[in-house]
């Protein structure tokens, strides 16, 4: 009842995604600026956990897309995965020597 009250565009509800988004880039550019391992870490997990579950929707709702878009879709979210995933590896490698 709450995300429909807006209507079928709702406003309030891209408005709070796309603060999230700015929220969780601007973290991913703090840690890319200090380089500090804690904070890598941090801004990986935040990541993933936006990702993560954002891959498995599109994955699981591809056929809503055409096979070119479904690809190029899923494709350029797995890379959103797959990078923090590999920095926050090497990461906590990097700890242990």
């Amino acid at each position: 009842m709450w995300v429909s009250v807006d209507g079928p565009f709702n406003e309030h509800l891209v408005r709070d995604v796309g603060g999230l988004n700015l929220a969780l880039a601007s973290l991913l550019v703090a840690a890319a600026y200090f380089l500090q391992r804690e904070l890598v870490i941090a801004s990986t997990v935040a990541a993933l956990l936006y990702g993560v579950p954002h891959l498995i929707y599109h994955i699981a709702h591809r056929s809503i897309l055409g096979t070119g878009d479904s690809v190029t879709s899923v494709g350029g979210l797995a890379l959103f995965v797959l990078l923090p995933t590999w920095l926050l590896f090497a990461n906590l490698r990097r700890g242990t020597k």
